[in-house]
């Protein structure tokens, strides 16, 4: 008898065993609760578990090889990888197959369908590493970052942290403060006022003052400024 046919012949007993198989890893208490409940809302782990291995023996019943089947591999991987089990421990139920059809099977089994079996559960088992590895590595990321979301809280809470915009900002106003502004270009000394070129509006000495700029300095009585002829400058 070939391979399929020895998993469809044994399916419900394999099935039986193979969860069994799962459970005996947790404490009893844990065991019987995720055996007996059928409800997914009141059960959710325990329905993962028998929902997946069902549909991973009748892929493998059915001809596929374990690049076919790494869905329902995946979701029991990833309730493992977050549990307080090794890893040996938490991919055992995957070797586990080998013995459980081999107990289901009985005489009818032959070395040729058993060997395509241990191939088979070998490349399951092999699809199992991989997403065991990559779901600690996710859990491991995430551990690391709420870590340091919750020690970057205790810091500012005590005063000890200081923010990197705040920091930013605080050198950007010690800078204007040391510079010196450029006078406006609109400005120019005419007479004993300055006049705004745009508007032609005079402007008195206290508003040079609070636009940062000086008046420039002039001789009562003369129409020069500083070397500069306001008469040509008027034109």
């Amino acid at each position: 008898m070939g391979l399929p046919n020895l998993l469809k012949e044994n399916r419900s007993q394999a099935l039986d065993m193979w969860l069994k198989a799962i459970l005996d890893s947790y404490p009893p208490d844990a065991a019987r609760f995720l055996a007996g409940g059928k409800d997914p809302f009141a059960n959710p782990m325990g329905s993962t578990f028998k929902k997946a291995i069902t549909t991973i023996y009748d892929g493998m019943a059915s001809g596929l090889e374990a690049g076919g089947l790494t869905g329902p591999i995946d979701e029991i991987v990833k309730l493992r990888a977050i549990q307080d089990l090794s890893p040996s421990m938490a991919l055992a139920f995957v070797f586990a197959l080998k013995d459980i059809v081999r107990k289901a099977a009985g005489d009818q089994g032959n070395d040729i369908a058993f060997s395509e079996l241990d191939r088979r559960v070998d490349d399951l088992a092999l699809a199992a590493f991989d997403s065991y590895v990559s779901s600690r590595e996710t859990i491991s990321e995430i551990r690391v970052r709420e870590t340091k979301r919750a020690m970057g809280k205790l810091l500012e809470r005590a005063g000890m942290a200081v923010r990197i915009q705040d920091t930013a900002q605080d050198q950007d106003t010690a800078q204007d403060k040391d510079s010196v502004p450029e006078p406006p270009a609109q400005l120019r000394v005419h007479g004993r006022r300055t006049v705004d070129k745009k508007h032609g509006l005079p402007d008195d000495r206290r508003n040079c003052a609070g636009a940062g700029v000086r008046p420039r300095k002039y001789k009562a009585g003369k129409n020069k400024v500083e070397g500069m002829d306001l008469s040509e400058a008027d034109k």
